[in-house]
């Protein structure tokens, strides 16, 4: 659940760097980027890797989020998949490659920065025909080819005396730091996100209602999203691959503002249609959704489903 200090330090960063989806400043020369809808997919099936619920399990309750990362990435079934999972997610929000990186101060490569991304790697030893070739390969491109010593690695977990840290360069992630990182990403790229409590109780009745309301309803699949952007606006569907997630979202719930205002507008002005209240213009209606009025209104729900059956 995040803290009073840092959801304000969100609500500046929504001001000042989301909202114009300039890169936002962590630690040391790291930026966390917002992601583009060409990566829209590979972003929603990344992002469980930041928004798992340690407190779920008795363990987790008394261990911080970056510690109970590190146990997931130690199981022997799922642990495998969720380093790499964690790892991509960690290039996309970073613009950086894993890979290898020499960190002599004194040492050409580490003045140019020069990474030898995994992909590169990979690639090379495949092309290689015998396992032994293969082999001195990879013992070779640990060596650093211009000051002759080992090189380490872009992403790297490290271990001294019983405790673990993430490293990016290096730049040190620390536990509290760790849980800043993924409040910005989560706030930077899901505008609805909310980091709130809620009980899983409530939770449960929300989703009960919420089956009741829209039993037929589905989810717009992102090909259908970014057509009803680009049919009601001058942007193409090339020209949307290049914005930010967050803009995508906020640009279809604006067109459907705008539609249903006029549409409502239309029906007042004729005298067919009276509502209880001014109708609030489409440039100014709130982006935020108010869970209270979920809360109170499951009950309400329920009745009316007895009444039909």
């Amino acid at each position: 659940m995040i803290n009073q200090q840092l959801k304000m330090k969100i609500e500046f960063l929504e001001q000042f760097y989301f909202s114009t989806d300039d890169p936002v400043p962590f630690k040391d020369s790291l930026e966390i980027y917002p992601v583009l809808v060409k990566d829209y997919y590979k972003f929603y099936s990344l992002i469980p890797c930041f928004t798992f619920d340690k407190n779920k399990t008795m363990e987790g309750i008394s261990m911080s989020n970056l510690g109970y990362a590190f146990k997931l990435m130690e199981d022997n079934e799922t642990g495998s998949f969720f380093t790499t999972q964690f790892i991509s997610l960690l290039e996309l929000i970073f613009h950086v490659k894993n890979g290898l990186y020499c960190d002599n101060e004194n040492c050409e490569d580490n003045n140019e920065k020069k990474v030898y991304c995994y992909d590169d790697i990979r690639k090379k030893r495949d092309s290689l025909k015998t396992e032994e070739e293969k082999d001195k390969y990879l013992s070779k491109i640990r060596i650093c080819p211009k000051c002759g010593k080992p090189m380490r690695e872009v992403l790297s977990i490290k271990e001294q005396k019983g405790k673990k840290s993430l490293s990016i360069f290096d730049t040190e992630i620390k536990p509290k730091e760790f849980d800043e990182l993924k409040e910005i990403v989560c706030y930077q790229n899901m505008p609805d996100y909310e980091d709130d409590y809620i009980d899983p109780k409530l939770k449960a009745d929300l989703e009960a209602k919420a089956k009741l309301e829209n039993p037929n309803a589905v989810s717009p699949t992102l090909e259908k999203q970014l057509i009803c952007i680009s049919i009601s606006s001058p942007y193409t569907l090339d020209m949307l691959k290049q914005i930010t997630i967050r803009k995508m979202v906020l640009m279809l719930r604006t067109i459907d503002a705008k539609a249903h205002y006029f549409c409502y507008k239309q029906g007042e002005m004729s005298g067919m249609v009276t509502f209880r209240s001014e109708l609030k213009h489409w440039i100014f209606s709130s982006d935020k959704h108010d869970i209270s009025k979920d809360i109170m209104t499951l009950d309400s729900v329920q009745e009316k489903f007895k009444q039909v059956t």
